[in-house]
């Protein structure tokens, strides 16, 4: 298996974690070092989990938004093709 980049590695929660816990437990005894890692990378996981979420709604409602905006540039996009030989199969919302 290649070895991968450490941004990568340091990327995921999991690796993470296990720094976490091993730089607690040179200060802390084995289970609190556990106990205070998890909880963080929790944290961590719904932070980005929500910030997926978040984005993906942005994308959703400019799509949305901007729909009809969209379909006039389809159209313009096709008729010029049409106009150029190209026949394009299918429309938005038409016949």
């Amino acid at each position: 298996m290649a070895p991968t980049p450490p941004v990568t590695r340091s990327s995921c929660p999991t690796p993470l974690r296990w720094l976490v816990q091993k730089r607690l437990q040179t200060r802390l005894p084995k289970l609190l070092a556990l106990a205070a890692s998890m909880p963080a990378t929790i944290v961590i996981v719904t932070v980005f989990a929500s910030l997926i979420v978040w984005s993906f709604g942005r994308v959703g409602r400019y799509i949305a938004s901007d729909a009809a905006r969209f379909q006039l540039l389809y159209g313009q996009i096709a008729e010029w093709l049409e106009g150029h030989g190209i026949v394009v199969a299918g429309g938005l919302g038409g016949t």
